[in-house]
């Protein structure tokens, strides 16, 4: 019933003879949430931290002129 959603995946090993000496089931189920949700958010975030990695060069002046351009922008966003 929950095949589809869950994506169980199953190995069976049948007895075999009068007398089997060995049988088994091994199933695996994958995490849904981590496969689906939260590799694909921790890509992106590290995808993101890439692209910004270029901003972050360790000068000081540039810092400050990032900083008076966002409050300029908040301001004229504010004021309109």
């Amino acid at each position: 019933m929950f095949k589809a959603v869950l994506r169980t995946r199953g190995e069976i090993e049948e007895p075999r003879g009068l007398f089997p000496s060995a049988a088994g089931l091994h199933t695996h189920t994958p995490d849904l949430f981590v496969q689906d949700v939260y590799e694909p958010a921790i890509r992106g975030i590290v995808h993101l931290a890439a692209v910004f990695r270029g901003v972050q060069q360790g000068q000081t002046h540039l810092y400050i002129l990032y900083i008076l351009v966002t409050v300029l922008l908040l301001l004229i966003w504010n004021l309109w």
